[in-house]
């Protein structure tokens, strides 16, 4: 396969990826929020995040049935585009998610496991 027919094969890829991560990015505020108000849903969205961020940690899926619907959307976006390329800032990993709970004053929260 030549290089010009890898690019023409993985160009839709790399589009659905981008949109994937502009969408993760607006969704982070919303777990942010909800974050902030230190309920079970909070948890929950803690636990999910605190697993893609440390692999030895395991969450179950099924915690996302908990989730109410704006913020378990929210969720899946930042899922789906977890370990995405980005153009120009390398890969949409949990430095975007430290990031936004730093801003917020979490992320101390957030790695002492919710409490």
């Amino acid at each position: 396969m030549s290089i010009t027919e890898f690019a023409t094969i993985t160009a839709p890829v790399r589009s659905e990826q981008t949109a994937a991560i502009t969408d993760a990015e607006a969704a982070l505020p919303v777990l942010v929020r909800v974050m902030k108000d230190n309920t079970d849903e909070s948890k929950h969205v803690r636990n999910i995040l605190y697993s893609l961020w440390q692999a030895g940690s395991r969450a179950s899926l099924s915690e996302i049935t908990a989730l109410e619907w704006e913020t378990r959307k929210a969720m899946c976006a930042v899922v789906l585009a977890f370990g995405c390329e980005r153009e120009r800032f390398g890969f949409f990993w949990m430095d975007a998610i430290e990031e936004a709970l730093t801003k917020a004053g979490l992320f101390d929260w957030f790695l002492g496991g919710g409490r």
